[in-house]
């Protein structure tokens, strides 16, 4: 590009292989035209913002750049001059268009799942009703101009009667292509419904399940509630006339009868630690329910401070 900017034959390319044969006088500097000078450009500096993991910047490149050859492609698969060259020693030739194609397509492929062209890799609907479209449209393009220049060469018919027929011809032809594509997205979207009521349904079961959870909860802390409080006066009952009882009787008792008096107080000694920690469970149930809000305390007393007489 420096050799055709400056118009001055810098000798870069003739460093391996020098060329005798060309006379710089009558050519301009460089053996490789400016068009395929330009695309390699622009395909390199895609691969480059990809390799630096700036994929939004690089898609955008390689878009230009597989655009810009497949443009000219489409120019020499009919010797379209105006799509592969723009003046003397500028043209792209077949092979390194199918090639600068083929390396964009393969870049644009391996960073698919990255940038904005993330979301035409999605396996949604309207990703690949779009990969479709693109698809049948790059496709269509060199077939629509190949067969517009032959109704213009061969059968000789006026050009507004040729594009008539040809706009029609493709809409008879898109039709299948576009039927396939509705036959997928209702497809899609009856899946989705299904899978929508589906989860209404089960929402609902979960729903009642929660419902009643919370209602064998609530009756559950009813029932230990109401037991350890109607176990409690029997039970302290019998321990205080355990207590009386061993206060009474101890001195009249040997130790062997002080021993079986010892059991049922061990006995109401664990039924009282059972029953508490029924009370301690019902009250740390009770309060995971209540909602914990911050306080600002300093906020506060200075909001308070003002309105104080002292």
């Amino acid at each position: 590009m420096a050799e055709y900017l400056l118009n001055r034959d810098l000798y870069i390319d003739q460093l391996l292989f020098p060329d005798n044969l060309t006379n710089p006088q009558a050519e301009p500097p460089g053996r490789m035209s400016l068009f395929t000078t330009i695309s390699f450009v622009v395909i390199t500096l895609g691969l480059q913002f990809a390799l630096i993991k700036k994929y939004f910047t690089a898609q955008i490149v390689m878009i230009l750049g597989l655009l810009l050859t497949y443009i000219s492609f489409v120019g020499v698969l009919y010797n379209i001059s105006g799509l592969f060259s723009f003046g003397p020693y500028s043209a792209i030739a077949l092979p390194t268009t199918l090639g600068l194609i083929s390396a964009s397509l393969a870049s644009l492929f391996y960073t698919s799942d990255k940038g904005w062209l993330s979301e035409m890799a999605y396996r949604h609907s309207a990703a690949i009703t779009t990969r479709y479209s693109l698809f049948y449209f790059f496709l269509s393009v060199p077939v629509f101009i190949g067969l517009f220049l032959l109704m213009l060469s061969k059968a000789r018919l006026p050009a507004e009667l040729a594009i008539v027929i040809l706009i029609v011809g493709f809409a008879a032809l898109t039709l299948p292509f576009a039927f396939i594509l509705l036959k997928k997205l209702n497809r899609s979207d009856e899946r989705s419904l299904r899978l929508t009521e589906e989860l209404k349904e089960r929402s609902k079961q979960l729903h009642y399940n929660n419902e009643e959870l919370a209602r064998s909860n609530k009756e559950l802390d009813s029932l230990i509630h109401i037991i350890s409080h109607d176990l409690k006066t029997p039970i302290a009952g019998l321990q205080t006339s355990l207590d009386i009882l061993e206060r009474k009787l101890g001195p009249q008792l040997e130790e062997k009868e002080l021993q079986l008096l010892a059991i049922p107080k061990r006995s109401v000694k664990r039924l009282n630690e059972t029953i508490r920690r029924l009370s301690d469970i019902i009250k740390a149930r009770q309060f995971q329910d209540i909602v914990k809000e911050k306080i600002d305390l300093c906020g506060l007393v200075d909001e308070i401070i003002p309105n104080c007489r002292f």
